[in-house]
């Protein structure tokens, strides 16, 4: 049986002690975030994962964006949620201790 996802994530780079996030106000920027605990996350952090087949997923910020990758330079972005298609798309894997992965459909990015 596969793990459900939270309604609301957070993607940490465990190398860089960092969390992706999504620009407030510039509505295409993708960032790497330096959040320190004790510190909590802002609503930049926040991904709310949207099913669109099974175990496969959209990534959407708390401005209503859809994480996207632009093909030259293969570089994250933001996406209007109605251009749905350009968004990436991740399929979902649990390993044995529980833990669960995120691949992209383009692969490492």
């Amino acid at each position: 049986r596969l793990a459900r996802l939270p309604s609301a994530v957070l993607l940490v780079s465990v190398a860089h002690g960092t969390m992706l996030a999504a620009h407030g106000e510039q509505p295409e920027l993708v960032f790497q975030s330096h959040i320190q605990p004790p510190a909590t996350p802002g609503t930049w952090e926040v991904w709310r994962p949207r099913e669109v087949a099974p175990r496969v997923f959209r990534l959407q910020s708390s401005h209503g964006t859809l994480l996207g990758v632009e093909r030259i330079g293969r570089v994250l972005v933001q996406r209007p949620a109605a251009n749905a298609l350009a968004a990436l798309e991740f399929t979902l894997f649990e390993f044995d201790d529980g833990t669960v992965g995120l691949c992209a459909d383009l692969g490492n990015i």
